[in-house]
């Protein structure tokens, strides 16, 4: 498995399109890079505007690679933390442990 990155952004006013923009721009600058053969990919991203933080995932070998697509992109990094990602092995259903929450950060016991 390769290992995977957070990287946390300071954004004022996210929730005017910048990190959308910002996406197209780290796609590119991910691209640029496997294209001379890093192992660097783009996997998703979260705005968190409350809090004024973007964070992107990524996945490669190398955390130096993150931050290369990310100074090419013109993002502005706070911090890029490795991390890894915890499986449900339960066997619950997803759905229903959604329908549970019953407003913004609660969920119903």
């Amino acid at each position: 498995m390769r290992p995977t990155y957070l990287v946390e952004c300071y954004c004022p006013d996210p929730g005017r399109g910048g990190p959308v923009v910002a996406v197209q721009r780290v796609v590119s600058a991910a691209r640029a890079l496997r294209m001379e053969g890093h192992d660097i990919e783009y996997l998703d991203g979260m705005v968190l505007p409350s809090d004024d933080v973007v964070f992107y995932r990524f996945a490669g070998l190398d955390v130096n690679d993150v931050v290369a697509v990310c100074r090419a992109a013109g993002i502005p990094v706070t911090r890029v933390t490795a991390y890894t990602e915890i499986e449900d092995r339960t066997g619950a259903d997803p759905a229903a442990a959604a329908s549970s929450v019953s407003g913004p950060g609660e969920v119903e016991p």
